[in-house]
């Protein structure tokens, strides 16, 4: 997880492939681990002082 990757927007007339639709998922899953390890540390310095 060192680098962080855009999901895959829908094209305007199409839908988006179940492979498609799953990575997004997993991007998805990575950001929001991402996101809330920031948030602890944020916590943790707030919390010191």
């Amino acid at each position: 997880m060192s680098t962080s990757s855009r999901p895959t927007k829908k094209p305007r007339s199409k839908e988006l492939t179940d492979q498609q639709k799953h990575l997004n998922q997993e991007k998805s899953s990575d950001r929001v681990k991402c996101e809330h390890t920031i948030s602890g540390v944020n916590r943790y310095n707030a919390a010191r002082g």
